[in-house]
């Protein structure tokens, strides 16, 4: 049994075979869930003013229709602003697995995820996406331009007085689907990283 399983995931076989062991592998789910943050403990976190290194939901320049600009407290933002903050998640994770440099994504990532996991956590956690990167990568590349299928309407919640953005869904890549959960918090007028699921099943 033992080589029968062998020459299916490591046999010569080729195309078969490295689709299946690609699909056994992806199974796993892998992520960095903030479900357990404080939010107190980042309140006077120096990272908050980084500005610079954040996910920004404000349209283009040219977007001159008031009906389709952001609000700034924190409710729903527009359905083409919540595209690009997911659309570039997604350009900094590729990248990430890509290079296996989370510098990035992590510092534009909000406080409270930086305060529950290092960088270094965060790249542990998608070990299996980065060791299998020449397989896992172009299904990642695929998602860009791609609109997200969302698997229910884009919700915001609140919690311990801060609004939480919730985003789940999948864009139908070959041959399998990227699938997403993520949370943004929206911390001094931008939503940030709060939360990062991806799996590929």
């Amino acid at each position: 049994m033992k080589k029968l399983l062998e020459s299916v995931l490591i046999g010569s076989s080729g195309k078969a075979s490295g689709l299946i062991s690609l699909g056994i592998i992806m199974l796993i789910v892998l992520g960095c869930n903030c479900k357990n943050l404080d939010f107190g403990k980042t309140g006077g976190d120096e990272r908050d003013d980084r500005s610079s290194n954040t996910y920004r939901t404000s349209n283009d320049s040219d977007a001159d229709d008031e009906s389709d600009r952001d609000s700034s407290d924190g409710t729903l933002p527009t359905s083409s602003s919540i595209d690009s903050m997911i659309q570039e998640t997604m350009e900094d994770f590729t990248e990430a697995i890509d290079t296996g440099d989370f510098s990035e994504i992590y510092e534009k990532s909000s406080p409270d995820f930086q305060a529950s996991y290092t960088e270094e956590e965060m790249k542990k956690a998608f070990n299996v996406f980065t060791t299998q990167k020449n397989r896992v990568v172009p299904i990642l590349k695929r998602t860009r331009g791609m609109k997200l299928e969302t698997t229910s309407e884009p919700s915001v919640r609140s919690e311990k007085g801060l609004s939480i953005l919730v985003v789940n869904g999948k864009y139908s890549t070959k041959p399998l689907p990227v699938r997403i959960e993520n949370e943004y918090v929206f911390r001094s007028g931008e939503w940030k990283l709060l939360k990062l699921i991806v799996k590929i099943q």
